[in-house]
């Protein structure tokens, strides 16, 4: 037994001299080229070592090369991707012996690195090697290996110094420099902790990193460590103070970001948004971070954003397959305006359509309607907001709930005050190759006379709005979308005036032959106005509008055909026989007007008399009313049925009709001259001009 335990000691002993043998004979030049190739074989470039190439073997076990080049791919031309001027690695050899790697010294002299984008999108620092391509591994398996610490590596000194970098993109004509690039990495021999400095001036900027971390070793075992990072650079800094769980791994602690300049931070590096002057200044935002391969999370959150205030929580999860986004933000006032684009500039007036050149029908897009649905995760959010302000429209205290789901996004407007009322909406869009989307609006208490000039520029109409809404279409462009939609609702206002006419005292100065109602303000105020309607296949019907003013009512019927963008309306107006006015006892008598017709194209509107069952001329602007009511004198039929028209309700006006009639119903006509001092007879159409001038609103 002794005899053979000795033969197999003797036989170990050999092995391993021969071993160390081969170790300490094997020449540099050798390993050198070895070296090479397997940086050929692995990312398909040339690596040349010009320099020195040195191999110290024992104690410690140490490299030392000089002038090493790595080739860049053949498009990107002759020059290198990265150079190092001079290299030293001192490894320990008991620790290789043991399995492990023990970096005792890694040191990197004057590394200059040169990335490049083509125009094509090429990278130079993206390697392909002839090396067989490695074996599929299962997901979680990739998961669970990237997020461990190998537990086989040690680093005891990591120092680069005098790095330079230059980047070039090809395509967009971009060019960064980094330089007096440095970095060291310290073992602390008591407590087996890491510090880190490093630093590198971009474009000039000083720009800074540190921090420190736990024993590695003990993280690798899966135990719990501090770590502290800070970034610094001119505008401000983002620091992190907190504990590390290797097991997972998983980190949580607070974040801090200050930035007294963050466009300028990030124009610093390309990112900064077109914004107006004097938006993105200060940034403050404190939180406490937790971090996983799995999902990160930023709760107690609270952010200052130049004059913006926010606070909540925001995270994700499912990072290691199908991201979801939530969040609960509470904002304080929002004005939005130093963080919106300019606006366009408003286009020039087209010139009016000649008989060579007729006017090209409007019509809606037929291009495709592109949504970026499914996005790349889903998304919750619930956001509340104090105040909200945009492009002149502001809005009271608001609550909002989105959601994303694959191809559907909804939106819910749970509570909203504006302009002295309140609104709510649902929402919801599905994408698809057609898309489909279903709204269901509703508002009370409107103060209109803010909100279209807001909205619409629209200033000649005040008062209080009510609403109801809830319309469904689907398409894949506007054009289909329109005439698809239905749907129903219905709108009212109350206690409130039409700007710039006085109809009730039009009318008044008409009845009286203009004794009364001159000198009134130019608006008209009723008690109501509004209807419901309903839209079917893009046709939008109205049976039920009514006006109710003081001395005048209208109400109609119509249709506004939404994918031909025309309408048609009638229009019937009653006038108060008695003049009254709002304070009247009891209601006032009314009697019938003449009907309107309003129809054509939106952009052409023709206004249009029904006198007695028969339409007078088009006109395309009421304010020419006067024209009409001339052709009218020439027509004595036409003549006379209006005067039948008005005769009831210009009942008691002191025999306006007979004035306007002449005698049995023909216009009269006198060719001789007035007897001397009579007073001059009124054309007989006058008082009629003033009526439809009432009637129309001009």
């Amino acid at each position: 037994m002794r005899r053979i335990l000795t033969v197999v000691l003797s036989l170990l002993l050999l092995v391993i001299l021969v071993v160390v043998g081969l170790f300490f004979a094997v020449p540099d030049s050798f390993l050198e080229s070895r070296i090479e190739d397997m940086v050929r074989e692995a990312t398909g470039r040339r690596l040349t070592i010009a320099g020195d190439f040195r191999l110290r073997r024992w104690p410690p076990v140490a490299v030392e090369a000089s002038d090493i080049r790595l080739a860049n791919p053949g498009w990107a031309g002759s020059g290198d991707m990265l150079r190092i001027r001079s290299l030293e690695l001192d490894v320990d050899a008991w620790g290789m012996l043991s399995g492990k790697l023990v970096v005792l010294r890694f040191l990197v002299d004057e590394p200059d690195i040169a990335l490049m984008r083509d125009a094509e999108g090429r990278a130079n620092w993206q390697f392909g090697g002839t090396a067989a391509p490695a074996r599929a591994e299962p997901a979680a398996e990739q998961t669970e290996k990237a997020g461990n610490i190998p537990d086989f590596l040690e680093l005891r000194e990591l120092r680069i110094e005098g790095g330079r970098l230059r980047y070039v993109d090809r395509s967009s004509g971009e060019e960064r420099r980094a330089e007096k690039m440095s970095l060291a990495v310290l073992e602390d021999p008591a407590s087996r902790a890491l510090s880190l400095e490093g630093s590198l001036e971009l474009d000039g900027a000083p720009l800074r990193l540190s921090g420190e971390l736990s024993d590695p070793r003990v993280l690798a075992a899966g135990g719990r460590g501090e770590m502290r990072l800070r970034f610094e650079l001119p505008e401000g800094s983002v620091a992190f103070s907190g504990q590390v769980l290797g097991e997972a791994p998983e980190i949580g602690g607070t974040l801090d970001v200050a930035f007294d300049d963050l466009r300028g931070a990030l124009d610093r590096f390309g990112v900064a948004p077109e914004l107006p002057e004097g938006a993105l200044g200060t940034l403050a935002l404190t939180a406490t971070l937790n971090a996983s391969p799995r999902a990160v999370g930023l709760q107690e959150l609270k952010l200052a954003l130049d004059d913006l205030r926010v606070s909540g929580r925001l995270g994700a999860t499912g990072l290691d397959g199908r991201p979801r986004l939530t969040a609960e933000l509470a904002f304080g006032p929002l004005a939005l305006d130093p963080y919106l684009p300019p606006e366009a500039a408003p286009a020039a007036p087209e010139a009016a359509p000649t008989a060579a050149a007729p006017r090209e029908k409007a019509g809606w897009s037929e291009d495709p309607i592109v949504l970026p649905l499914p996005l790349p995760l889903d998304a919750d959010l619930d956001v509340t907001f104090e105040s909200l302000s945009a492009r002149g429209i502001r809005l009271g205290k608001g609550h909002v709930k989105a959601a994303v789901e694959g191809p559907e996004a909804k939106l819910e407007l749970v509570e909203l005050e504006a302009y002295e009322g309140r609104t709510t909406l649902d929402a919801r869009l599905t994408a698809g190759k057609s898309h489909q989307l279903a709204v269901k609006a509703q508002a009370s208490g409107l103060r209109m006379a803010p909100l279209l000039a807001a909205v619409a520029g629209f200033e000649r109409l005040e008062g209080r709005g009510d609403a109801e809404l809830e319309l469904t279409t689907r398409g894949s462009s506007v054009k289909e979308m329109i005439a698809a939609l239905d749907g129903r609702g219905k709108v009212l206002m109350r206690d409130g005036a039409i700007i710039g006419v006085n109809i009730a005292a039009m009318v008044r100065q008409v009845m009286t032959l203009g004794k009364e109602g001159a000198d009134a303000p130019s608006r008209t105020d009723f008690a109501e106005l509004g209807g419901s309607f309903t839209i079917a296949a893009g046709i939008l019907e109205n049976r039920d509008l009514l006006l109710k003013a003081p001395l005048l009512r209208v109400d109609g019927e119509g249709t506004v055909n939404l994918p031909e963008r025309t309408l048609r309306y009638r229009l019937r107006p009653a006038l108060a026989a008695t003049l009254e006015g709002q304070g009247a006892a009891a209601e006032p008598t009314l009697k019938a007007g003449v009907p309107i017709v309003v129809s054509g194209p939106w952009d052409a509107i023709e206004w249009r008399f029904d006198i007695g069952g028969t339409l007078t001329e088009a006109i395309g602007d009421p304010g020419k009313i006067g024209e009409l009511v001339g052709k009218l004198e020439a027509d004595p039929e036409m003549l006379k049925k209006l005067g039948a028209r008005l005769g009831g309700a210009l009942e008691g006006a002191g025999g306006l009709v007979g004035d306007v009639l002449g005698g049995g119903g023909e216009q009269q006509q006198s060719t001789s001259p007035p007897t001397s001092g009579a007073k001059p007879k009124e054309s007989p159409l006058g008082p009629a001009r003033k009526l439809l001038q009432g009637i129309i609103g001009r």
